[in-house]
Formats: C-alpha cells, sequence, structure tokens
C-alpha cells in the first residue's frame, strides 16, 4: 500500500506562493534575499563536510570519487528544477533501525521545509516551480544499510525491488506516466547517523543512474537531527547543482573564491535557520533557472 502526501507548490515571478500541507493550504509571500551570517563550508551546520561520491559505473561497483561535473546540468531523471518536480521518498529500514511515526513526521515536515526554501528561492529568479511529492510504502533490507557513502549502492535498488519494480530506473518510469512529471528524483530516507549524500547521474555514469536518488540519513553523525538545509542542498544536487566548498581539489582556490562570492549559497554551507542561506547565481544557472553561465563563474565548472 502507498500513503501519498502531496505538496503542491507554483511560483510565477514574485507572485505569492501557494501550496498543501498536511491538508491546509499555505500562501508564502516571497520575501527578500535572506540574511547574512558567517559561511561555513560543510554540508552539516557547524561540522567539517565529507565529498558527495559521484554515482558508480554499474549498481553493484564502487563509487568513483570525482570532482564538480559540468555534465551533470541538464541531464538524468532530474534535469531541471522548474516546471512540474515530482520527488519519490522512501522510508527504508534493516535490524539496526526503524522509524517511529514521530520521526517519520519529522523528516517530512523537514522536507516541506526544503520545498518551501527552494519554491521561494525560484521565485527570486522568476522560475515557476510546481513541486508534488509521494510517500512510497516502506522497504526491508535484508542487509546492513551502510553509512559509508563511499560504500555499493545495490542496496537501493534491492529495495526498490521489494516495492515491486525492477530498478530505480522502472520506478522512474511508472511514476513519469502516472503523474506526468518528467522531472523526477528519488529520496531514500535511512534513521541512523551518518552523512547524507546523491547519486547523479553525469557523463561517463552507467546509465543504471540514470533515475537521480539521494541518501538521507535522519541525523548528522553527531546526532543532531539532520536540517532542512540538508535536505534542500541534496535535492539541489540531483538537479545539477555542484559542491561550492570544492572537497577534491588540490588547494583552496576555487573553495576561497566561492565563500567570496556566495557565502551563503546552500551547496557551500547549510543552517538550521532557513533564512541565513540563499541558492546562488552559480547554483541557480546549474539547476536551470538562469540560461546562461555568467564568464566570472566558468571557474567553477570541472
Amino acid at each position: 500500500m502507498k500513503f501519498r502526501h502531496v505538496i503542491l507548490a507554483t511560483v510565477v515571478g514574485l507572485l505569492p506562493v501557494s501550496f498543501w500541507a498536511g491538508g491546509e493550504q499555505i500562501v508564502l509571500r516571497p520575501s527578500s534575499s535572506p540574511t547574512s551570517s558567517p559561511a561555513r563550508h560543510a554540508a552539516e551546520p557547524g561540522g567539517t563536510a565529507r565529498p558527495a561520491p559521484d554515482a558508480p559505473a554499474a549498481e553493484g561497483d564502487s563509487v568513483v570519487r570525482k570532482s564538480n561535473q559540468a555534465s551533470k546540468r541538464g541531464c538524468g531523471s532530474a534535469a531541471w528544477l522548474r516546471g512540474k518536480v515530482h520527488l519519490c521518498n522512501l522510508f527504508v529500514y534493516d535490524r539496526h533501525s526503524r522509524w517511529s511515526d514521530e520521526e517519520r513526521r519529522s523528516v517530512v515536515q523537514r522536507m516541506d521545509d526544503a520545498v518551501r526554501f527552494l519554491v521561494g528561492e525560484a521565485a527570486r529568479y522568476r522560475v515557476e516551480v510546481a513541486f508534488s511529492q509521494e510517500t512510497l510504502a516502506d522497504a526491508a533490507c535484508e542487509q546492513t544499510i551502510p553509512t559509508d557513502m563511499f560504500a555499493p549502492p545495490n542496496w537501493i535498488g534491492d529495495a526498490v525491488r521489494r516495492l515491486g519494480y525492477d530498478s530505480v530506473n522502472d520506478l522512474v518510469r511508472s511514476v513519469r506516466q502516472r503523474t506526468g512529471c518528467q522531472e523526477v528524483a528519488l529520496l531514500v530516507h535511512v534513521n541512523k547517523r551518518a552523512t547524507s549524500y546523491n547519486l547523479t547521474f553525469s557523463d561517463g555514469i552507467h546509465g543504471d543512474f540514470h533515475a537521480e536518488r539521494a541518501v538521507m540519513f535522519s541525523r548528522y553523525r553527531d546526532g543532531r537531527p539532520t536540517c532542512a538545509g540538508s535536505y534542500a542542498h541534496e535535492i539541489l544536487h540531483n538537479f545539477g547543482a555542484g559542491e561550492l566548498y570544492f572537497p577534491f581539489d588540490t588547494d583552496t582556490r576555487r573553495k576561497t573564491l566561492a565563500a567570496s562570492m556566495f557565502p551563503d549559497d546552500v551547496m557551500c554551507r547549510v543552517d538550521y535557520n532557513l533564512r541565513r542561506i540563499s541558492v546562488g547565481e552559480y547554483t541557480a544557472y546549474r539547476v536551470g533557472w538562469i540560461d546562461r553561465l555568467d564568464p566570472r563563474h566558468k571557474v567553477f565548472e570541472d
């Protein structure tokens, strides 16, 4: 049985945002740019970031550690963060982890907050976005779900097959046929302490990973709840955004430059207060909110 949790959010320019949450219609009027705060180059608030992996060559392989590929833009199942966008939430568990109703509701709320943040940021670029979400049936994993982001991710495909799909690609095809949304991403929720990460499609990646996905752990390694900013960060990754702290560079030049140009960009750092972060122009270009790359930002492309 599938439980559907739907959020609809549409923005054109600076018009009010109307969306549904918990059976209640909410109107959100876009505000001015978020307030600034000291930059922290981390995917966790106040923590040390771990580099997110790219998708492996095939589902059972180990991931390949690469940097910020320009080819992630405009490809995969989540090519552009505009128009109709559908997010599939899959709660998984193993013998070491379970989900309580309260924990599940907390994740759903953080996802709602992340979507509201992205809708508001899209409005600043006069882009129309219509999000919908659904929660699939829970999936049990026979093997222990790894917390190491560089572990082989074949367990995700195993979980999806338990729901009756042949693969994650098959799940995306089904969602597209059923919803009419072409832009689809899978959020796999795990009730463990670890750093969340994404598997994003780009040139040279095996076709098994055309269906883009993120693995979201409910808490950071230190036990703090994963903030809504981290959910927004990983969703943006699935739609082509790159890291702005450049974890694979051999020096800090690009990291320092990005921090000076976009100190509050959500791809540079996250914060429990969403008003303290934003989506900068380079990230907006990567997800399709801006059509042309500013020549000043070309240095960030790999």
